[in-house]
């Protein structure tokens, strides 16, 4: 089964969004977020992230074909096993590209939504994200936003960590030029490292407009 968060995350704060919308999904894996987004609604959706074999699997997924991923069956051994994700996407509005969230291929201004879901916890330089997420939205463009409310100090150093309460990231937002139009404090996130072995993260989110 698919990992429920992304549904769960879009029903609380995606936006309605039109045909002619553009959405870019920063930090996009494998695709999870993207294929939520595009069966909610008709808008294209671009994601990139440096991970070239996950970016592989969400673009074998958006063909609807079946592939081999691997999964861990336990502790030291993994298996190939086969993938398919549901059928009823539109390849020809999901497009995926390996690129850096710090320095996104797309010009300013360029998109009415882009998504930061579980990323800005995963890069070195959180700030430099969030300001480039804001510079690729269009006047009161919106950002889908969600965070776990600790920080990976092996991937981002503890001094540029941006906050660690919903006060904090008030003033990080308000500091960027972002209003919050809907917000959500307790979805969960899980993280299967093994059959026996689930991460349960406690994920902080909302739906932002660019003032």
């Amino acid at each position: 089964g698919e990992e429920p968060f992304y549904g769960e995350l879009c029903e609380a704060l995606l936006p309605d969004l039109g045909p002619a919308a553009a959405v870019a999904d920063l930090g996009c894996g494998a695709g999870n977020l993207a294929f939520e987004i595009a069966r909610r609604a008709p808008a294209t959706v671009a994601g990139i992230d440096l991970d070239a074999h996950l970016l592989r699997w969400a673009e074998r997924a958006a063909e609807g074909v079946e592939f081999e991923a691997p999964v861990r069956i336990d502790a030291g051994r993994f298996a190939a096993s086969p993938m398919r994700v549901r059928p009823g996407l539109l390849a020809s509005r999901l497009a995926f590209a390996a690129a850096n969230v710090l320095d996104p291929p797309f010009g300013p201004g360029s998109f009415d939504l882009v998504t930061l879901v579980n990323v800005l916890d995963a890069v070195p330089f959180p700030a430099v994200a969030l300001r480039q997420a804001v510079a690729l939205l269009r006047p009161d463009g919106l950002v889908l936003f969600a965070s776990p409310d600790s920080w990976n100090g092996g991937t981002t150093p503890a001094k540029r960590w941006l906050a660690t309460t919903g006060a904090g990231w008030d003033r990080v937002f308000a500091r960027e030029g972002l209003e919050t139009l809907r917000r959500i404090d307790d979805l969960e996130w899980r993280l299967r490292d093994t059959p026996r072995l689930h991460h349960l993260y406690r994920v902080h989110g909302r739906l932002l407009r660019k003032r």
